[in-house]
């Protein structure tokens, strides 16, 4: 598996050399309607980059470490270090134990 590391300030500068990279392996899957196929990405521009930003944003950054996405063919991870902050609002509103570090898949 490639690593990419990027080191550039700002998370549009940061996810942009993400998402380029996640295109290099974005396949094609197809779906039939009617006698038409039709070819449609794995992986959203838009999901990966709403997945990226909760990773990012909602972390709790007392834990050190990095956030890593890691591409498969038909998934995509994205984990953060230490999970949810405790101050993160979606932590009050689930009804079961989340994992720690938190995982997020798209796609």
């Amino acid at each position: 598996m490639d690593q990419a590391s990027c080191q550039t300030p700002g998370f549009d500068i940061l996810y942009d050399n993400l998402w380029d990279t996640v295109k290099l392996r974005n396949d094609l899957q197809h779906y039939q309607e009617g006698f038409v196929m039709h070819p449609v990405p794995t992986f959203s521009e838009q999901s990966v980059r709403e997945a990226t930003l909760n990773a990012v944003s909602h972390r709790d950054y007392r834990h050190p470490g990095l956030v890593f996405v890691r591409q498969f063919p038909r998934r995509i991870e994205i984990v953060s270090p230490g999970g949810f902050s405790l101050n993160s609002g979606c932590c009050k509103t689930l009804l079961f134990p989340l994992p720690s570090p938190h995982v997020c898949v798209c796609g």
